[in-house]
């Protein structure tokens, strides 16, 4: 246990600034992802921004969807960008030229979640379907039904597609069978975003139910469970270690996955928070209130414009702010 309580010395000791990146949307940000100093958002406003972020400002925009932008993915070559819309459409872009060099009708209604690996593509929507493509030709592989309800994440592996819905399920389909082989049942309400570490097979959702649960995919049983949100959890990331939400009550959180510990509790958004990631120096945020914020590590100074600086919460003896039951097996399910 020693590693970990450094861990949770090192997060409680750090001063977390926030950071809001100016010259950005005009409508809510639906997602942001990250590659080094690099950030992309989409937004509900129709377009997708890259920015620096060292330099806080936006750096080039895409344009040509003709609905709001929903997801944005790396392609596997982290040169282009996968982007999803309302407008039934998924296109990949060259991001130096600006332009779209592949573009095609995925579904029948709003692509709202994409994820890109090992030359696939997933994508699920508001019509309730998961499809697979190759991604070098856009060539549909296969459709997955059995959602009830608009698919909100999707995460590609090998031989495995994993989907969640605001129908409260949490599904994989085996891509060799081309049927489901897993439906996963716990939240006691939809599920908006889910995460999938492909090396250790871990699966984490999120829900309006104001929690995240971990599943074990072989048995298909919630394993544990990460509470403290004061509304419904809209997006999550994580790592070996940590677990970083994003809340309609308008705050982030940092959970330790080992101790059960909420080691942050980060004030700043002034709307729901629509998209978290992380890595060892920073978290980038992005909501409703049309803002991406970058929460650096280690800071001393804190900026004039986030005079919100997180505190660390009390004590998990004096105020429960979640709970994690035993880590799931391993097994070799994928």
């Amino acid at each position: 246990y020693g590693e970990q309580d450094n861990r949770r010395r090192f997060w409680l000791a750090c001063e977390l600034a926030s950071k809001p990146l100016k010259g950005g949307h005009g409508k809510t940000i639906n997602k942001v992802i990250r590659q080094g100093d690099l950030l992309v958002s989409c937004s509900d406003d129709k377009v997708i921004r890259l920015w620096s972020i060292d330099k806080r400002k936006p750096v080039r925009s895409l344009k040509g969807h003709g609905g709001a932008v929903l997801s944005v993915a790396f392609a596997d070559d982290q040169q282009r960008l996968w982007s999803a819309s309302a407008d039934h459409l998924i296109k990949l872009w060259d991001t130096k030229t600006k332009k779209d060099v592949l573009s095609f009708e995925a579904h029948s209604g709003p692509v709202t979640a994409l994820d890109a690996f090992g030359g696939r593509l997933a994508s699920g929507s508001g019509d309730k379907m998961v499809r697979l493509w190759d991604a070098a030709s856009g060539r549909l592989v296969t459709t997955f039904g059995g959602h009830s309800d608009t698919v909100t994440g999707v995460q590609v592996s090998d031989h495995v597609v994993l989907s969640c819905s605001t129908d409260g399920s949490l599904r994989v389909f085996d891509v060799r069978m081309g049927k489901s082989a897993r439906t996963m049942l716990g939240h006691k309400g939809g599920l908006t975003c889910l995460w999938f570490d492909r090396p250790s097979h871990a699966v984490l959702s999120g829900s309006l139910d104001r929690s995240v649960r971990e599943w074990d995919v072989g048995t298909g049983k919630s394993v544990a469970t990460l509470v403290g949100h004061e509304n419904a959890v809209r997006c999550l990331s994580a790592d070996a270690n940590q677990v970083v939400t994003g809340s309609a009550d308008q705050t982030v959180r940092v959970f330790d996955r080992h101790s059960s510990g909420c080691l942050r509790t980060l004030f700043g958004h002034t709307d729901a928070v629509t998209s978290v990631q992380f890595d060892a120096h920073r978290i980038a945020s992005a909501g409703r209130d049309k803002t991406v914020r970058v929460w650096a590590l280690g800071e001393s100074a804190v900026p004039q414009d986030a005079p919100n600086v997180s505190r660390p919460d009390p004590a998990p003896t004096s105020r429960p702010q979640s709970q994690l039951t035993t880590k799931p097996s391993r097994r070799k399910w994928f």
